[in-house]
């Protein structure tokens, strides 16, 4: 749900989602198998994301499209990173994090990841090679291609590194109807460029990576947010119902439970290490 590739024109209120934002808002779907609090359900996402990258052994990460900045305190509360960078296009997102800042965070870069690769490519930025961990919650699907996305990550990563993001990937056995194409299409999700698992995983080899794992979080994902967004509405008031905001995240709660019934699309959590060997690495 979160959007690090653009400066988003209709980017989620916050304030609609959850009633307290401390140390920081979170906006993602959240991971809802052990709570049905969206702030801890987007805790969990973020958690269920170091577990599975095993960040806890990285001294320094990155994380594309950070949002507010609660992530950033994950990293450092829970794994004990010592160093975090911060890549987020958003002005109000930058604002509160500079204002907020966590014990770990090292530089904030205010750009899309895709205008950093093609402005300032990695080397040039003293970025090349130098993390252990780059980490994507809830966003790497908005990415125009999960090829640019996996290519510029491997340039970031230090040989044994580790890329983890969430992921849609199509089934292997239903193609996406044509009205869930348009749906994605519109919700800005690049869905002519979405690969299956398999097609994903070849992907991310042939670019340079190893040990490639994923587990499939549709239900608890999907699932679990548009349940939320259906207790949340009787929560809130009528005037709230009505900004576009509300709007916004009650089509994607709708939409969640559209991709389940259809079984076209699968939301993965992935992993995958740069080689520490050969010349792609």
């Amino acid at each position: 749900m979160n959007s690090y590739h653009r400066e988003s024109k209709s980017r989620i209120d916050y304030r609609l989602l959850q009633d307290v934002w401390e140390p920081a808002p979170w906006v993602n779907l959240g991971a809802w198998s052990e709570t049905m609090d969206y702030r801890q359900a987007c805790k969990n996402l973020a958690v269920q994301l170091g577990m599975f990258a095993e960040i806890d052994k990285c001294r320094k990460a990155i994380e594309l499209g950070c949002g507010y900045g609660a992530g950033l305190h994950v990293w450092e509360e829970d794994f004990a990173v010592e160093q975090c960078d911060a890549l987020e296009p958003n002005r109000d997102c930058i604002d509160f994090i500079r204002a907020n800042p966590p014990g770990c965070l090292g530089r904030i870069i205010p750009s899309t990841f895709e205008d950093l690769l093609d402005q300032q490519p990695a080397r040039k930025t003293g970025m090349e090679g130098t993390y252990d961990a780059v980490l994507c919650v809830d966003s790497a699907y908005f990415s125009p291609s999960i090829i640019g996305f996996a290519e510029g990550a491997v340039k970031l990563l230090r040989k044994g590194g580790t890329l983890a993001f969430h992921y849609f990937a199509r089934s292997q056995d239903e193609e996406p109807s044509p009205f869930m194409e348009k749906m994605l299409s519109l919700g800005g999700v690049a869905i002519e460029a979405m690969p299956n698992k398999k097609e994903l995983e070849k992907i991310l080899v042939d670019l340079g990576y190893n040990q490639v794992r994923s587990e499939n979080l549709t239900e608890q994902v999907l699932g679990g947010f548009a349940d939320f967004v259906r207790r949340r509405a009787s929560q809130l008031k009528t005037t709230s119902k009505l900004s576009p905001s509300w709007i916004r995240i009650l089509v994607t709660g709708w939409f969640c439970r559209k991709i389940l019934a259809e079984g076209s699309l699968s939301y993965l959590m992935i992993r995958a290490t740069r080689n520490t060997t050969g010349n792609r690495a």
